[in-house]
């Protein structure tokens, strides 16, 4: 593939279009599992594929815009009814997403990540398979009409299609003819057909030559459920005629070969296309990297205007003379820092977007692996409008993705098996997402088999991460399941058993500072619960000291700061515990940790937790409680755990970002 010079917006807009083409197909999906057409939905369709097509052609995306242009073929010859809608439609609509993704990701790369000719191959086997079964169904339906000739000749191949799929619905097809007087022809003719849409379809308007200068005629041929003798009342002025073309005379309309919705009318272009080109959006599309750049000016000129504020008390205290002029501009300082705040507040609103414009690529996921497996599986979406980090979302992709794939590979039984257990046979992955205080918390379940909580047991004996004889608690087998390399699969398969994943979910999420948790119940299910800040941009941060060095602590892992007195201390097995309301967390004395003091005297404990494991981090101080711009470190402390980051807070040199979560695994390497 020839590289050439990225263009965010295409790449923007296509992931758009596709996200789009995503939720109309969802709702094609309904219609399309029984059978059914739904014209405005494939209308749409069609019209979303030619959009990206045009967009990867004239910006030279070839290989895009080849495949995009296949299928909106497919679509055409849907429109046209020379492919049926079916439930293989429907998943190679699906496929094509999946397709145009990694299509784009070959833009984003420059690198050729599919094999364009296999892909195109599976339209091609599936249009002739297809178009098999249409030339091998019932007669022409067009022949049951009374349609003469010059009318015939005069209708276009998507009209003959709509009257075709009238008649086959056991609609009545109308012909009206209509005399219009020239002064206000066009008024009288929108009116007409925008009732005759309201209660059927309006196939086709074709011209009719009068005799009458001042009038202009017009045939409409109209398929609808109503009456003959309501059609009159419908229009707003009288039909010269009135013709019903199907069924015949005294003949009642044939029951419908198949269940039928309401068709709906190709929609013109007019009501395609915008009616002026004046751009109504009130929004722009703004580069992450720049609104960065933008947020750590502003968290930077807050850090200055702290250093400020501490400077003009100082001069308040030496030059007492000028007091007044010095309480004004600490007034004024105090006054910048709420603006500043505001900034902050708007910026971040900006990273925000909803969790629900990824819902879409996971459910056409699991689609597919649930094909592959030979399983049946629902998936089930709930708080789409949570909003989360733009960063976050993507980068918490990954270890949804890898859960998601053991829900449906070990989790979700096989149709038979379900239904030996009275289950539905359709499985059901309940994805949920909500907001809990300054946090976000994700809920994925399935209602499956539960994990085998034994054969995990024994599968860990067998790579020797516990003993045999050792006494193992249920949170200690479910553990376990996040050990690198640990897989429970007795077969490699295309969905899962490598060894590789659940362990790259727990890193990945504790890397953005949250905490995954599993909980399961045998025949009933398992759940995944995610907890995450929901921006990592700006963050409040508690400021502690450990002898010299200052810390600061995201205040999203705090549960409680206390004191450590001697009387609430007490060793068991050599590890220091700290009494804790009723029972005791393991003690990290971060002077120990870092090198930094041997003290064992005092201090405060801030509590937190890396799942289900409690423990409390012994500092010599707590300062105060901070907003704080976590930046990245040197590529020589980014492996360090226990440090997330650094940040500034208006001293001389910055401070370093401690990560609870990551530094119990240093310190107690087989607890977390």
């Amino acid at each position: 593939m020839v590289a050439r010079e990225l263009n965010p917006e295409f790449l923007a807009e296509a992931q758009d279009i596709l996200e789009a083409i995503g939720s109309v197909l969802r709702q094609f999906e309904q219609y399309a599992r029984v059978g059914q057409f739904k014209a405005d939905l494939v209308n749409q369709l069609f019209r979303s594929y030619h959009s990206l097509k045009g967009l990867a052609a004239m910006l030279g995306y070839t290989r895009l815009s080849t495949y995009t242009h296949r299928i909106e073929d497919v679509l055409d010859r849907v429109r046209l009814g020379k492919i049926p809608v079916s439930p293989h439609l429907v998943d190679l609509l699906f496929d094509s997403l999946e397709t145009l993704q990694r299509l784009l990701q070959e833009t984003a790369e420059t690198a050729e990540v599919i094999d364009l000719d296999q892909a195109l191959e599976a339209i091609d086997r599936f249009v002739e398979s297809a178009q098999r079964r249409v030339l091998s169904a019932e007669a022409d339906p067009l022949d049951r009409l009374a349609l003469d000739a010059a009318t015939r000749q005069s209708l276009t191949e998507y009209e003959e299609h709509r009257l075709r799929e009238a008649v086959r619905q056991g609609l009545r097809i109308y012909s009206i003819y209509l005399r219009l007087p020239f002064a206000d022809f066009d008024r009288v003719l929108r009116e007409a057909n925008a009732v005759l849409n309201q209660h059927g379809e309006l196939i086709s308007t074709l011209p009719e030559a009068g005799t009458d200068p001042d009038q202009i005629g017009f045939r409409l041929l109209w398929a609808s459920r109503v009456v003959p003798d309501a059609v009159g009342d419908l229009l707003p002025t009288a039909p010269t005629r009135l013709d019903l073309l199907y069924p015949p005379e005294g003949i009642a309309p044939a029951e419908p070969g198949r269940p039928a919705v309401e068709a709906e009318a190709e929609p013109s272009e007019a009501e395609a296309e915008p009616a002026f080109l004046r751009d109504l959006s009130r929004s722009v599309r703004v580069d992450l990297r720049a609104l960065d750049a933008v947020l750590n000016v502003v968290g930077e000129a807050a850090v200055l205007r702290s250093r400020q504020e501490s400077l003009i008390q100082d001069l308040q205290s030496r030059f007492p003379e000028i007091a007044g002029s010095l309480a004004a501009l600490l007034q004024l300082t105090q006054e910048m820092a709420t603006r500043l705040g505001e900034a902050q507040r708007h910026l971040l609103e900006l990273r925000l977007v909803p969790i629900g414009t990824v819902y879409g690529r996971l459910e056409r996921m699991v689609r597919r692996l649930a094909r592959q497996a030979g399983k049946q599986v629902q998936t089930v979406f709930l708080g789409g409008d949570t909003r989360l980090d733009k960063v976050l979302i993507e980068h918490i992709m990954d270890p949804l993705v890898h859960i998601l794939r053991n829900a449906v590979d070990h989790g979700i039984e096989a149709p038979d098996e379900r239904r030996a257990q009275g289950k539905p046979e359709t499985g059901t992955v309940r994805i949920e997402a909500a907001q809990v205080g300054p946090r976000i918390a994700l809920r994925i379940a399935d209602d499956g088999r539960g994990i085998q909580l034994e054969k995990v047991r024994r599968r860990a004996i067998q790579m020797g991460l516990i003993d045999e004889e050792a006494e193992v608690t249920v949170q200690d087998v479910l553990r376990l399941i996040f050990e690198p390399g640990f897989s429970s699969a007795e077969r490699v398969g295309e969905v899962s058993g490598r060894g590789v994943g659940l362990d790259i979910v727990k890193q990945t999420i504790e890397r953005l500072n949250g905490t995954v948790t599993v909980h399961t119940e045998a025949g009933q299910g398992t759940t995944f619960e995610i907890l995450l800040p929901i921006t990592l941009a700006i963050v409040p941060a508690v400021i502690v000291r450990v002898g010299p060095e200052r810390f600061a602590v995201p205040l999203a892992l705090v549960q409680e700061i206390v004191e450590v007195r001697p009387e609430h201390l007490r060793q068991v097995e050599g590890q220091e515990l700290l009494h804790y309301h009723e029972g005791a967390v393991p003690l990290i004395r971060l002077g120990q940790v870092f090198r930094l003091t041997d003290a064992r005297d005092g201090g405060f404990a801030i509590v937190s937790r890396a799942g289900r494991q409690w423990f409390a981090l012994c500092v010599d101080a707590v300062e105060r409680m901070q907003e704080i711009v976590i930046k990245r470190i040197s590529a020589r402390l980014q492996d360090l755990r226990g440090i997330s980051g650094a940040a500034e807070i208006g001293e001389d040199r910055p401070v370093l970002v401690l990560d609870p979560i990551s530094l119990t695994a240093r310190v107690f390497p087989r607890r977390t």
